[in-house]
């Protein structure tokens, strides 16, 4: 963060091919809430406006969490795996979350608000029912939700 540098996890590879449009939209949202310079590992020539890729990486929503001028990174809080002494070099195989929950990031914004990324490791879809406090490390208040994918209000 401010004064302190950056996070890189990896190159970002939305758009390459290999991966579904779920998998790089989830990486793509992952890369902008833990405020990794986004540096992607495709060839822009390639991409159309038209193309899925392409809205994923100008999605304005999520580019303002990366963005946001607060800059304090958001982390795994829920089942996760790589907090080892090697990270998650070994995780599916030594990690039963790995591909066996709901995978819950989180982290703080500007304006008191809050960013939050839920993960899908299950090989299937499944419904949740989450308490924000302690799933998200949300502290308890009143929130106006917003899929950063859609634009589109959740409620309260």
């Amino acid at each position: 963060g401010p004064g302190a540098g950056w996070n890189y996890p990896d190159g970002l590879f939305v758009g390459k091919g290999g991966m579904s449009d779920t998998e790089y939209r989830t990486m793509f949202a992952l890369w902008c809430l833990v405020k990794s310079p986004l540096m992607l590992g495709t060839d822009l020539r390639t991409l159309t406006r038209e193309s899925e890729a392409y809205k994923i990486i100008t999605n304005e929503r999520l580019l303002a969490v990366n963005q946001d001028p607060l800059g304090i990174q958001g982390q795994c809080v829920k089942d996760c795996c790589s907090h080892g002494s090697i990270g998650g070099i070994t995780s599916p195989q030594t990690c039963y979350h790995f591909a066996h929950s709901w995978q819950v990031w989180a982290g703080p914004l500007s304006g008191g608000a809050f960013v939050v990324s839920v993960v899908n490791r299950f090989d299937k879809e499944e419904s949740i029912t989450m308490d924000w406090n302690v799933d998200a490390a949300i502290p308890s208040g009143t929130y106006q939700l917003e899929n950063l994918w859609t634009g589109s209000p959740l409620g309260m």
